[in-house]
């Protein structure tokens, strides 16, 4: 696109602001900083064209300083997404050091193969024991629920009022 759109068209800033959220999808947060410094570069170009375009055309400079007024919105907003991936890769770059000094420290520590295995045997002897108490507390409760009062007296009245119609309906039929 930057060899077809001018060097401040806003799809141009669209593509490397999307371009820089997939990077910061994927964690390679240098290449997503890099992106959105281009977008911010993109948007600061276009609204120098904007400027330069309300100063030329004084009457009907409206509609430039709307999209002049979107673009400073915008700039804040892709800042703070710098910053996010920035955050990001610190965390990230910590988080990593702390996993290797685990993994370090685990293959040194002097488990033998035989203590190794004890240790899964001993997990693995855990989980099913887990799974079996659960599946064991199914109790059924049906029996603690109550109706209503009300639901119950209707439904007395309608049943005496089904025989007494019955009743009435065998002795005419005979």
């Amino acid at each position: 696109q930057e060899q077809y759109l001018e060097a401040h068209d806003r799809l141009l800033a669209e593509t490397h602001y999307q371009l820089g959220l997939a990077y910061g999808y994927n964690s390679q947060y240098d290449e997503a900083v890099a992106q959105f410094s281009k977008s911010i570069e993109v948007i600061e170009k276009r609204m120098a064209v904007l400027n330069e375009q309300v100063k030329e055309a004084e009457g009907s400079s409206a509609e430039y300083k709307k999209e002049i007024e979107e673009l400073k919105e915008l700039l804040p907003e892709i800042r703070e997404k710098i910053e996010d991936a920035k955050e990001s890769q610190h965390s990230g770059n910590v988080a990593e050091l702390a996993l290797k000094a685990t993994l370090v420290e685990s293959s040194t520590s002097g488990f033998t193969p035989g203590g190794g295995g004890s240790s899964v045997s001993m997990i693995a002897s855990r989980k099913p024991t887990d799974g079996a108490s659960s599946s064991n507390c199914v109790t059924d409760i049906s029996h603690l629920v109550r109706k209503k009062a009300e639901n119950r007296a209707e439904s007395r009245a309608a049943v005496e009022g089904t025989v007494e119609a019955g009743a009435t309906v065998e002795s005419t039929a005979c």
